[in-house]
């Protein structure tokens, strides 16, 4: 049996750590090797592990060791939210890349794809080139490009490549024939597929005019309310049942809607040259922060109110 008494990464899938910890009381002629050594880590970093893991009560104790170098010293930072935490990394490495660091020699590690979006915004406004490991970026996910093909047809129904792409998402009965057959109509009668929805022929198809029929009504529906509701209140009210599983488990930036629908204070990059702490619209209660963090979130906040104030 080979195991790490100090991991339970598969427990969602029945995987117990008992297993692991009370081996020698239910095989107590076992013989137990430890695994100690560690090859890809530098002595620095394994101290910090220890220390940290030392912590937990249910454990067995071993000692980490490594031939390593000593390593750079690891720095902490405390941000107060994921878009902190984001542009603090943005700023950094920024930061780098003038002190002469290429960027192909920056790696940002984060612990679940979920948190890759917040991420990738705050690259994107600081204009830093970046690549996903091992994963597709946010906005060339399937599912993010498919709500992005709604919301572009809302605001232009003369967008035919969007349109092909909504009207697959979900799957309505309409393929490549019928579509090739819409596209025909439409450069006969020089409109856009989407107008050609309401003047189909007789012998078209009754499943295919239904499902275009009912699209076009949708799209329609939801163009009515775009210039008041919030991309959350469009999903649900026109009923898109897109899969977003990808957004469900993190935080996503929503447009201001009525009633007081929750607003991502990412929506715009902080001022330039300024700390990437954000400013609250709140004084933040007592011992909520240490008082350090909490007092350069202040400072940063009379630096913007200054700002504004002095612009004419």
């Amino acid at each position: 049996m080979v195991g790490d008494p100090d991991q339970s990464v598969y427990r969602w899938r029945g995987a117990d750590l008992r297993n692991i910890l009370e081996f020698e009381k239910d095989y107590p002629d076992c013989r137990v090797i430890a695994l100690e050594q560690n090859y890809r880590s530098t002595k620095r970093i394994l101290e910090i592990a220890s220390h940290v893991i030392a912590n937990n009560k249910a454990r067995k104790d071993k000692r980490l060791w490594t031939e390593n170098g000593e390593g750079d010293k690891a720095a902490v930072y405390r941000a107060w939210d994921e878009n902190e935490e984001s542009g603090f990394v943005a700023q950094f490495v920024r930061g780098l890349r003038r002190e002469g660091v290429d960027y192909r020699d920056v790696a940002v590690f984060y612990r679940t794809n979920a948190q890759s979006r917040v991420m990738e915004d705050a690259l994107r406004r600081a204009s830093i080139p970046y690549l996903i490991v091992g994963g597709v970026r946010f906005y060339e996910r399937r599912e993010i490009k498919d709500v992005v093909a709604y919301l572009r047809l809302i605001v232009n129904p003369f967008d035919d490549v969007a349109f092909r792409r909504a009207v697959a998402a979900p799957t309505r009965g309409v393929g490549k024939a019928t579509l090739d057959r819409l596209g025909e109509l439409a450069r006969a009668s020089r409109a856009s597929l989407l107008a050609a929805c309401a003047h189909l022929p007789p012998d078209f198809g009754t499943k295919p005019r239904k499902a275009l029929e009912d699209f076009a009504r949708l799209i329609a529906r939801l163009a009515e309310r775009r210039a008041t509701a919030a991309v959350a209140r469009l999903h649900r009210r026109g009923r898109l049942r897109l899969r977003l599983q990808a957004t469900r488990s993190a935080p996503t930036a929503r447009p201001k809607g009525p009633r007081g629908s929750r607003t991502s204070r990412s929506s715009s990059p902080p001022p330039r040259n300024s700390s990437p702490i954000r400013k609250r619209s709140a004084r933040p209660t007592s011992g909520s922060r240490p008082s350090s963090i909490r007092s350069r979130s202040w400072r940063t906040s009379t630096r913007w109110m200054t700002r504004r104030a002095a612009s004419p």
